[in-house]
Parts: structure tokens; sequence; C-alpha cells
């Protein structure tokens, strides 16, 4: 309430006027605690209670148990008579309560003669009920209801009292606190409930689901007083309800059809433990198993009006951009869609009037057959029960040692056994036409994309700094995801082979020794042998795992070219890029003796002599067609101060293209290996296992990088491997510098930035800086 208070006047007017959301009254109304709940609301804790402020909050709808709810109108009597003292302000209250004698004696403490001879008089007598009603009727053409129907109250007429509250006060509410304290939980609170809330008849009958109440919470509170739990739930799955109702709103019906808070409800109580025991006892507990071996009970199955508002609640999630929110309402589903169940939302109150286990609160677990026989026809020799236990025999045979080593023998006999013992349990079941939700998976997997968008966008702004770094950190995320995949939406390859095929030994693994010892030439032999053993199971198990999952990568391509051309996305859309290259390309044993590196180490080189080359997994194309882009803005600028946009948009794709050819630059191997020893790092599809480094020191390279080991045999494989159509690699390089310095220049004069034009003019053009 101290929130409530702090709301602007508009505000307030508004929440006054619609109150509490009949969403959490609904969780309310099953709530165990309502006495403590009445107890937090603060002014009915301060004993200063109004009907207005309770009107806000529902309390007329909410509370079921009938002493809090006479504890509850006996503390607003008290408040409404100490306001004013004035004993006709609780009136209604103790009238309704058939308290007269307490206005009787409120009036005579007031020292008022004339209302305390009236109060004391007999209203059963026809002289005094038609005083009463004489009164009444004055007091409605004073407009004061709430007065008149206190008299009509007093002369026995509650059917008039009721009629001012809905029509002259339009309270419901009011209505059915009066109903429920003057007669009880009896015929006229399920009138009151029948023609307001459901569109019955007076009776219960001729429903009409147009003449109900449009909001659904309402429509299963009711069912659920009338002890109709079955319809409290299937209401709920009813949209388009209460179109000809007074209170109906067309503005508001598009957003009621989606309601995450229609779901949430439906889901509680639909595992209501009275609607499962039901469930259970009208099904008998029928088994199920799904394609994986999963067995599914009945109540995980569901219906297609069911199926529906999952569905439309995960609709109404992805408009609000709540992917997380959609996975969670489709997790929920359950398994088997039932196509011959014949579930009516709307249940006739008059068919289940006469039902025994309603009225008494009782299910009997028991089936009761259907007997057709006469007196004539019933034997009456026969025992009513059959007190005999029939038991299995026992049965030796000296075939027996022979059926066991034939059994032993054979490895389809274990599961040949399992399977006739669950095709008996399915013949014994009833088993309706049913079928996996495919769909359901279907929209998991969109709701697992979106999120994985949203983590590929966080992790492309969290790994850019050091050299490696990212390249690691997305082949593990890669991984983590392919097996939140399968786990959330069974997402699976049509690639069977066995992946523990391809792991590599762990000889292999921890061939590298960490004694301090200096080798010697047989151990130095078979290391090579073994580090090209590894080498080769390596590429394998990487090439598998980027075939297995092509199509998720290209996935996540089109999204970073979408939304990922300026920000932090392009280094990672150079990564995917360099992922799908490395696919088309034909590993071979000669190639892996080549001095070229792994793709890891230095995947540019790799990409500027690839055999086969695409259009849309080409590196070295797609880094050409950005510098150039970015080279012709450039030239076509007529002034730096002209247009502030172009330079921002120049200086994003600087950044994009400095990163993108740093990342492809960099040895996510070394950054592995610079990793703190308490990190464990395991050895997986697309990263190698950690191996120890015993050096103390770190090394210095002073040496030329053309008196390096192995440059001389990388300069011929790339003169060798050279295609005429693929820009030299060193020119791209060169271009791609000269881009990115004029960016940053015309973007530091145009905003006058003092420190990037401080960093960019602080270089010196020689062969060092080059060389960096």
């Amino acid at each position: 309430m101290a929130e409530i208070s702090c709301l602007s006047l508009a505000q307030r007017t508004q929440f006054q006027k619609q109150g509490v959301g009949t969403n959490n009254l609904a969780w309310a109304y099953h709530s165990e605690s309502q006495e403590e709940l009445l107890n937090l609301i603060p002014s009915f804790a301060k004993g200063e209670p109004t009907w207005p402020l309770l009107r806000e909050l529902g309390v007329g709808w909410w509370i079921r148990n009938l002493s809090v709810l006479k504890q509850c109108v006996q503390v607003l009597a008290k408040s409404a008579y100490q306001t004013k003292q004035d004993p006709m302000d609780a009136a209604l209250y103790y009238l309704a309560m058939n308290k007269k004698s307490v206005l009787w004696g409120l009036y005579r403490s007031k020292r008022d003669e004339r209302m305390t001879q009236f109060f004391a008089n007999n209203f059963t007598e026809n002289r005094w009920r038609k005083a009463a009603l004489k009164n009444a009727y004055a007091l409605l053409g004073k407009q004061r209801f709430d007065h008149a129907a206190a008299f009509f109250l007093l002369a026995g007429n509650l059917k008039d009292a009721m009629e001012v509250c809905l029509q002259k006060l339009q309270d419901l509410q009011l209505a059915i606190i009066i109903v429920r304290l003057y007669e009880g939980d009896g015929d006229s609170f399920k009138k009151l409930l029948y023609q307001e809330i459901l569109g019955c008849d007076a009776d219960g009958s001729n429903q009409d689901i147009t003449k109900a109440h449009p909001d659904p919470f309402l429509r299963s509170m009711a069912y659920w007083s009338l002890k109709e739990h079955q319809a409290a739930l299937s209401t709920l799955l009813i949209g388009n309800a209460g179109t000809q109702h007074h209170t109906h709103e067309d503005e508001a019906r598009e957003t009621k059809e989606a309601d995450p808070n229609v779901f949430n409800f439906y889901v509680y109580l639909r595992t209501h433990p009275l609607l499962v025991r039901q469930h259970m006892a009208n099904s008998s507990q029928r088994k199920a198993w799904l394609p994986g071996g999963k067995q599914v009970v009945v109540e995980d199955s569901i219906t297609a009006l069911e199926r529906q508002l999952y569905f439309a609640t995960a609709h109404g999630h992805f408009r609000a951009g709540c992917p997380a929110l959609a996975l969670e309402v489709l997790s929920k589903l359950p398994y088997i869609v039932t196509e011959n169940k014949q579930t009516t939302p709307l249940v006739s109150p008059r068919e289940t009037a006469a039902s025994l286990e309603i009225n008494t609160g009782i299910i009997s677990w028991e089936s009761k057959p259907d007997v057709h026989q006469s007196a004539a026809n019933f034997d009456w020799g026969n025992p009513l029960a059959d007190l005999t236990t029939k038991t299995d025999d026992l049965d030796l045979k000296w075939s027996d040692d022979e059926g066991e080593k034939d059994s032993e023998g054979s490895d389809e006999g274990i599961r040949m056994k399992c399977d006739s013992i669950e095709d008996e349990e399915e013949d014994t079941a009833e088993s309706p036409h049913q079928h996996i939700d495919i769909m359901a998976q279907q929209l998991k997997f969109v709701a697992c994309l979106k999120i994985l968008m949203e983590e590929l966008s966080t992790l492309a702004t969290g790994f850019e700094v050091d050299g490696g770094q990212l390249r690691y950190q997305l082949y593990i995320w890669l991984e983590k995801e392919v097996e939140a995949l399968r786990q959330l939406c069974n997402y699976s390859t049509t690639d069977v082979a066995e992946t523990l095929e391809l792991e590599p030994s762990p000889e292999m693994e921890n061939s590298a020794s960490e004694t301090g010892t200096r080798p010697t030439l047989h151990e130095i032999l078979v290391q090579e042998k073994l580090d090209f053993e590894a080498k080769v199971q390596r590429a394998a198990k990487r090439r598998r795992w980027l075939r297995v999952n092509e199509t998720l990568l290209r996935t996540l391509l089109s999204y970073c070219s979408l939304h990922g051309a300026t920000g932090g996305l392009a280094s990672v859309r150079m990564e995917l890029v360099l992922l799908l290259q490395e696919l088309q390309q034909e590993k071979t044993h000669q190639q892996l003796l080549s001095p070229l590196p792994f793709p890891t180490s230095l995947p540019l080189l790799a990409a500027s002599v690839a055999s086969s080359k695409t259009v849309i997994a080409d590196p070295i194309r797609y880094l050409q067609c950005l510098i150039h882009d970015m080279l012709e803005t450039i030239v076509e600028l007529p002034k730096p101060n002209t247009s502030q946009n172009q330079l921002l948009v120049l200086r994003d794709l600087a950044i994009a293209l400095s990163a993108c050819i740093y990342q492809s630059l960099c040895d996510s191997d070394t950054f592995k290996s610079n990793l703190p020893d308490s990190q464990d790092v395991c050895s997986t599809h697309l990263v190698g296992r950690r191996r120890r480094v015993s050096v103390s020191e770190n090394q210095q390279i002073i040496t030329l990088p053309s008196k390096w080991p192995g440059v001389t045999s990388l300069r011929a494989l790339l003169a060798r491997e050279k295609d005429e159509d693929t820009p030299r690699l060193t020119v791209v390089l060169c271009e791609a510098f000269i881009a990115t310095y004029l960016a940053l220049v015309l973007y530091g004069l145009s905003t006058c930035d003092c420190v990037i034009l401080f960093h960019v003019t602080g270089h010196v053009f020689d062969q060092e800086v080059w060389g960096r």
C-alpha cells in the first residue's frame, strides 16, 4: 500500500478504478494462508479498513473461508461506524451478518429513541416488514443506495438488496459478500455466480459463453467455488469469451488471448492435487512410451486446445522479446498430444450436481461396473467374492540350463524380453491416437537460437583484447551450446559416427614429458611421430564436428552479417568465416606435414593458400570488400566536417576491420598454453588439451622473421599455392592499415579528439611497425 500512495494522481485513479489484477486474486484465492494475507493489509491491521480499499484489493473474490470473511466484515463495520459515528454507515454489514441487535445497541448508545424503537421491532411480522421496504424505496429515491440495500436486508428481501448492489452500486464484490454472509454458500450464491459470471440461467442451465464474464480468472474462481474443478481448469482455455457481457472491452481482447498470467495459473491448476487424483482415477493410470524409451503417464498428455494455449503464450513472449520465457513455456509442454480426448471446456452445472464425489469431496478409486442382471437370472449359489489366491506353480525342467546358455549366447535376448513386456503393457492399456509434438521442438529450437544470438553478442564484446582469446572462448562456447541444444530441443544430426573413435588416446595427450632431463634421439623421433598422429586425429575431429554443425554455423554467420557490421560481432563473424572456410578444404597427410601452421595458429595464412574457395566462406574476399568500401568512402568525402554520421560509421568500421585482422593473425594455442595451471582445460572437438610448459623464463625473439626456421619453406608454399584471382595477402594487409589509419585521422580531426590524434600520429612507418 505504500507503493500505491507513491503513485501519481492519474496512476492512482486508474488503480482505484481497476484494482488489483484478477490474475493476482486467483493466486490469493487458492492460498492456504488467507488470514495472513488479510492481516498484511495495513489499514486492516490498524483496524481502519474501508470498503473502497478492500474492493480494490479484491477481498470479495479471494476470501473463501466464511469465518475469515465474517471477521473481516466485523472489522469493516466497526471502522465504518467510528468514522462518522453514524450507525447507518455500518447497517449494511451488520444486517448482512444478521446482527440487528448490534444496530439497536448502537442507536441506544447514541440516545436516538426513534431509531432505537424502530430496530427493536420484529421485522418478521408483515407490518414491520412493509415499513422496512417503504423506507428502502424512499432511500432509493434519495440516491442512498447502500442504506437502501440495508433496509432490504432488514425486510428479508435478499434479492432486491442484490439488485441494488449490482444495478445501482455496480459492485459485484459487495453483492457476493452480502449473499455469503446472509445465506452462506447456498442457492442464492450459486445463482449469482451463474448469472453474473458464468452466463447461465438461474438454475445453471442454458449456458451462453458470449454472456459470461470475459475474465478467465473470475470464471475459474466461480467454478471452483461451485466445486466444479475440471471446469475451473477448462475455462482458462477459452478465448474471446464474454463478447456480450457489459464489462467486455474490445481493445483488451487481443492482449488477453496471449496473457502469460493465464498460462502460469493454468499450469498450476493443471497439477493441483484434486485434479490430478480425479484424472488418475478416471484414466486408471494408463502408461505410454516415447520413442526414446521414456515412460509418460496420462497426465503428461495434452489436448489440442491446451496445446494452443502453450503456443499462444510462447508467441506472446517471442513478440515481447523474451525468448528465455518462451523456452520455459515450451519446456513445460507435455510430450504426447491426444486427439480423441473429448474435453468440454464448460461443464453444465446440472450435469455434475448429482455427482457423489463432488458433493462429498471423496473420490472413489474403485470402478463401478454396470450390473444388468435381474433377480431371476442371478446365480445365488456362487460366492460373492473369489477368496482363493492364484499363484504360479514352480515348474522345473531339465532344459532350464540349456535355455540359460542359449540366452547368454544371444545378444538380443534381454532386449527382446523387455520389448515383449512393453508390448504387453501397451496392449492392455487404452491407447488413443497420439503423436509427438514436432512443432514444439522447432519453436524451442528457435527460442534457443535467439538466446544464442544474445550470448554471442555478449561474447563478442568480452574477449577482444588478448590475442587468441576470442577464438579460444568461441570454440568452448560453441561446443557447450550444441550440447545445450541437444538437451533442450533434441538437436541431432544425421552423422551417426561414434565420437569416441576420434578422441585422442591418453598416451598421446600425455606424451609431453615434464621432466627436466634432456631427451635422447630415440625419444625425439618417437615424440615427433606421436605429435603427427595427434595432429591427424585433431584435424579429423575438428572436421567432423564442423561438418555435423555446419548448418548452425551458417545460421550464426547470417546473424552476424545482419546485425554485426559495425559492432563487436565483426570479429566473431571473421572467426565463423574461417571455420566454414576450413570445412571446405581437403585435409591430407601432405598438408599436415607442410610448414603451414594449424588453422588455430595463423588462420589468415591458411585461408590465403586454401585450395577451394566459396563466396560465403572466403576470409580474404571478405576483408578486401570491407577495405575497398572504406577507401572509396574516404576518397569521396568532400570535407571532414560535413558529414558526422559517415565519420562515425567509418570509425566503427575501422575498429571492426582492425579487430578482424588482429584476431585472424593471433595464435589461440599460444593463448591456451599461457593460461594459469589452476584453470582446467579439457580436450574437446575444437580445442586440444593444453600441455604443460616447463620453461621458466620468457623467451625473447631477437632474430629477423626471415631467419626463422620454416619461413623459407613457407614462402615456397605460398608461391606454389598462390591463386591469380586471389589478392595478395601483403597487399590486403597494407590496404587495411591505410584504411584504418585514415579513418581514425579523419574522425579525430572532425571531432577534435586529441587523444586519438596523439596515438595515431605518434606512429612512425618503418619496418618494425609493419612487423608488429
